[in-house]
């Protein structure tokens, strides 16, 4: 991970709510997943890999299914 990247997910943390952000910690450590930065339209986003199965989500969409508020 380079500096920049990390900047990038802190500054996407600090923008959510308490709840969020205590789930979004827990991703970051957690070894079953994985943040990925990949371009989509042209665009970069954060992606959050599930290494068990495989699949890629919208890193502010999986922490907000996971929290249950908006």
């Amino acid at each position: 991970m380079n500096i920049n990247f990390i900047q990038r997910i802190e500054n996407v943390i600090s923008n959510l709510n308490p709840k969020q952000q205590g789930i979004a910690r827990n991703l970051q450590i957690d070894p079953k997943f994985q943040i990925l930065e990949m371009m989509i339209y042209g665009r970069s986003e954060l992606f959050i890999k599930d290494l068990s199965s495989g699949q890629n989500y919208i890193f502010v969409n999986f922490i907000k299914s996971r929290c249950n508020c908006d």
